[in-house]
């Protein structure tokens, strides 16, 4: 696509399928706390997602959340 990965944000619910790939690129992440993979915790400071959700409920505000610079 072409698209900077400095510019991308990625949401899933999965650390290691989904914010720790996302973070190698260099995208900003959102983890969304919903299903079997709810209760999985970072095990270093590189698995730490930029925002998170406790449901599908309000990825947009996260998202300009992170674009404003706040984590």
């Amino acid at each position: 696509m072409d698209a900077d990965p400095a510019a991308c944000i990625m949401a899933g619910d999965r650390i290691d399928k989904d914010v720790i790939p996302a973070k190698q690129l260099g995208m900003k992440t959102i983890r969304v706390r919903v299903g079997l993979h709810k209760g999985q915790q970072p095990r270093t400071p590189d698995e730490i997602p930029d925002a998170e959700l406790a449901g599908v409920a309000g990825p947009a505000a996260a998202a300009r959340h992170i674009a404003e610079g706040a984590s």
